[in-house]
């Protein structure tokens, strides 16, 4: 097992700045908020205030509460999860063409400005939706939601302003496209999408570095002390549970910072065009190169 200062180093240098933010979300919730929530979220369930239960549940179910009253909440959470009906809506005008810009409420309550696509988490039971679009007569459907009902389409079709005549659709022109020269900034984004996609895979490694090391500590913590009352080594017990937890914390950020700049890495890489030296033009090229033997980047420039 790597001894505590070396696993200390290591987790310093994979907390970037740029994931800061993450860290700071870890702050504690006091133990007495953690049992008040969690007897509030299911007060809220019986009474079918989904939407409230699930704001409780994520309070309770924080790393920082006892671990009784956390996987208590993670587990009516889940259950939670598969019985808060979804709803996706359709909204077309009179034409049949796709409608975003909608603002829509339920029971009179704001819940969208813009049809995403996507589907929202409602309470089960009867609820009013209206959707409005300016200059346009306000649509209004009653739908009676149950629980457990997943991806509920419903298609809402617009009514036409008083008086309106729609115009024939404008002919359209397709303007060809004319590919331009490379930028000498092209190369220079597809370099800092490898770096960072790079040191995203790094930071994944990481992050599975330290899982492993949080499984063996969990696995010791086991060994040491089977249950409350047969404990051969109470305090190792611990000391593996703090390993634990926070080996653990620290392959959860490098998972979460290592995803977030491998996938900003292949953004850059793919979204930057692709360079070439044309007669004439001077400038540097960098590419990819793959071979049986492995893989590199090749380097070419003309002045």
């Amino acid at each position: 097992m790597i001894p505590r200062p070396a696993r200390t180093a290591v987790s310093l240098c994979a907390v970037l700045a740029g994931i800061a933010s993450v860290a700071s979300a870890a702050a504690s919730v006091p133990t007495d908020q953690c049992i008040d929530s969690n007897n509030r979220a299911q007060s809220f369930r019986r009474q079918g205030h989904f939407t409230e239960a699930r704001a409780e549940l994520l309070t309770c179910a924080h790393p920082s509460c006892p671990r009784l009253v956390k996987s208590d909440c993670a587990r009516r959470l889940d259950e939670l999860d598969r019985a808060q009906p979804t709803v996706v809506f359709d909204v077309k005008d009179a034409d049949g063409s796709d409608v975003a810009s909608v603002r829509v409420t339920i029971d009179g309550r704001p819940l969208a400005d813009r049809i995403s696509g996507t589907a929202w988490q409602v309470d089960p039971g009867e609820h009013v939706f209206g959707f409005e679009v300016s200059g346009r007569p306000t649509v209004t459907k009653s739908f009676v939601l149950k629980e457990g009902e997943k991806g509920r389409r419903e298609r809402i079709v617009l009514v036409p302003s008083p008086g309106s005549v729609s115009a024939p659709p404008l002919a359209t022109t397709r303007v060809p496209q004319v590919e331009s020269p490379a930028t000498p900034g092209a190369a220079t984004g597809r370099v800092l999408g490898l770096v960072l996609g790079a040191t995203g895979i790094a930071g994944i490694g990481l992050g599975a570095a330290f899982g492993a090391l949080a499984i063996s500590a969990n696995a010791a913590q086991k060994r040491d002390c089977q249950s409350a009352v047969s404990c051969a080594s109470h305090l190792q017990a611990l000391a593996d549970h703090s390993d634990f937890e926070s080996d653990g914390t620290v392959s959860t950020i490098a998972f979460i910072a290592g995803g977030a700049l491998a996938t900003t890495g292949a953004v850059f890489f793919f979204a930057s065009p692709k360079t070439r030296l044309q007669d004439g033009v001077s400038g540097w090229r960098v590419s990819p190169r793959f071979s049986s033997g492995g893989a590199g980047l090749t380097l070419a420039g003309r002045f």
